[in-house]
């Protein structure tokens, strides 16, 4: 808002300015071309001099305005150090979160790692625990048992027994089934 002001008032100020001087310094070329007289009024030296002091006052006015504008450039410029300033400040501060977030993302992988490793080994047990319980059943105590499992799981339980209760599995399943899971077992085997 100040800046048009200032703006407008500068372009009033040279328009009369400008205004003023063609008809001082014009006067004459006039003359020149109408070849008459120029009628000297007794009121002129006043008016002269009161054009004189209004110039003076308009230059000292405009030089107050010019340098009231340029005051308020070096504010302008001020500020916006300040706001790139702040901006630089505001993107260390980003750079350093994400930085953080990066390593808690991290360290929240490796734990879910580790308890999910933990979990696999608690699995573990329990399937090793159960291969050695049914490992030490009689072949007519296992029937029914692995009569209600899955193939994936009989094949499971099968890796983690012993060699010597292997055969007891086989035998306690019917000779299909006992076929099926065998034929799955064996199915990545390369033919030779």
């Amino acid at each position: 808002m100040t800046k048009k002001l200032i703006i407008w008032s500068c372009f009033f100020s040279f328009t009369f300015i400008g205004f003023m001087a063609a008809f001082y310094f014009g006067k004459d070329h006039i003359l020149k071309y109408t070849n008459k007289e120029v009628v000297v009024d007794p009121n002129q030296a006043r008016i002269d001099s009161l054009n004189a002091e209004s110039k003076d006052s308009l230059v000292v006015a405009m030089n107050d305005l010019i340098e009231k504008l340029s005051e308020y450039e070096e504010k302008i410029n001020e500020q916006e150090n300040v706001i790139n300033k702040q901006k630089k400040e505001q993107e260390k501060v980003n750079n350093k979160y994400t930085k953080e977030i990066k390593k808690l993302t991290a360290i929240n992988k490796a734990l879910r790692q580790i308890s999910k490793e933990e979990i696999d080994k608690k699995q573990e047990k329990t399937i090793q625990d159960l291969a050695r319980t049914l490992g030490s059943m009689k072949v007519d105590e296992l029937r029914p048992i692995l009569k209600n499992l899955p193939d994936d799981m009989i094949k499971l339980l099968y890796n983690k027994t012993k060699s010597r209760d292997r055969a007891k599995i086989f035998n306690s399943l019917p000779a299909g089934r006992a076929g099926r899971i065998i034929r799955k077992m064996t199915e990545n085997f390369k033919k030779g």
